[in-house]
């Protein structure tokens, strides 16, 4: 279960840092 959580929440933050990434490129 914790396992479980842990993958979840590293696909979060790599989720929003690939979001991140993108709105920045778009800006310029």
């Amino acid at each position: 279960m914790a396992q479980r959580a842990l993958a979840y929440a590293m696909e979060l933050m790599a989720n929003a840092m690939a979001q991140e990434a993108v709105s920045r490129t778009a800006d310029r």
